[in-house]
């Protein structure tokens, strides 16, 4: 397995394997024609959380402001259905799993993505015509070897919601191993989900679950698990829940700091610091927190306009 600072030894070699003329607009590339793309996700549906999820939505976003029209996603297990065949990109997604399906169309331009991750094999990863990182240090150490871009955090635009009080709590968490839920359960209204059974559901039922809290809660994975690649990366899904202009305590990061002190609620990795978060989020009138959880909105969708 290939990890981090060991993968210059065989990128040169993806690198003459092949290239892309690239993205257009944002992604900063010329594009040689502005038709089809598909996305390839080397996950099954029922694998995917949250912020991959979030990560997908993006990168279709990205695809469509560049002139593409996108013609769905397709996921292991179906990663080729016959209405995707004329593609004119397609896009290949390694998420928590190594990504070995891969049939690649040589009248087509073929792209990998490597979401979150810093270990893989480099099997997965030969042949394509452009490399795109969630992970600043992973492509800060390919870029010169590689056609690579950094597909850096953000959201799709929403319609800020309008809230409709339930519940205290929206908890949605990639990793509970301290039982932050356990803990919301017992002294608020809370409603909880891990990040995958948050993803299973429509779009429409997590607008709902958004609109009925009071303060929505990201648990990130533990400190150390992203920022061994990139301390400044922020899930996708973060901002997603921004974008809706919710009221959000999650997890302390360099690029929250950096970007929205003050208009939302960072804790370090323990449940003290957790409790103090919480505590500072409630301890503010509801019309003052929904008025900072819409500023943080507005400096997100400026900010990305502005890439």
């Amino acid at each position: 397995m290939v990890k981090g600072g060991k993968v210059l030894f065989w990128v040169i070699l993806a690198a003459a394997l092949g290239f892309c003329i690239g993205l257009a607009g944002r992604f900063g590339m010329k594009l040689r024609d502005a038709k089809t793309a598909v996305i390839r996700v080397g996950n099954a549906r029922t694998e995917v959380d949250y912020d991959l999820l979030a990560a997908l939505n993006y990168m279709a976003d990205h695809l469509e402001q560049a002139g593409y029209r996108v013609l769905g996603t397709a996921y292991n297990g179906e990663m080729y259905p016959e209405k995707f065949n004329q593609a004119g990109v397609n896009v290949f997604v390694r998420g928590f799993l190594p990504l070995y399906d891969v049939r690649m169309n040589d009248k087509a331009q073929n792209w990998f993505y490597l979401h979150r991750a810093g270990d893989f094999y480099e099997e997965e990863m030969r042949g394509y015509g452009l490399y795109l990182f969630s992970q600043r240090e992973i492509y800060d150490e390919v870029r010169t070897e590689l056609p690579a871009k950094l597909f850096e955090s953000g959201a799709v635009w929403h319609k800020r919601l309008k809230p409709q009080y339930e519940n205290d709590v929206l908890y949605i968490y990639e990793d509970d191993s301290n039982n932050f839920a356990g803990l919301l359960k017992q002294n608020l209204k809370a409603e909880t989900y891990g990040a995958v059974q948050f993803a299973e559901m429509t779009s429409e039922e997590r607008e709902a679950a958004f609109a009925r809290a009071r303060v929505v809660v990201y648990k990130m994975m533990p400190d150390g698990e992203d920022a061994d690649f990139d301390k400044y990366y922020v899930p996708f899904a973060v901002y997603d829940i921004m974008s809706y202009g919710r009221p959000l305590v999650t997890n302390r990061r360099a690029g929250l700091e950096r970007d929205y002190a003050g208009k939302v609620w960072l804790y370090d990795d323990s449940m003290e610091s957790f409790i103090s978060a919480l505590q500072a989020a409630f301890g503010i009138a509801d019309g003052q927190r929904e008025q900072l959880a819409a500023e943080a909105r507005e400096k997100l969708l400026h900010m990305a306009a502005a890439r």
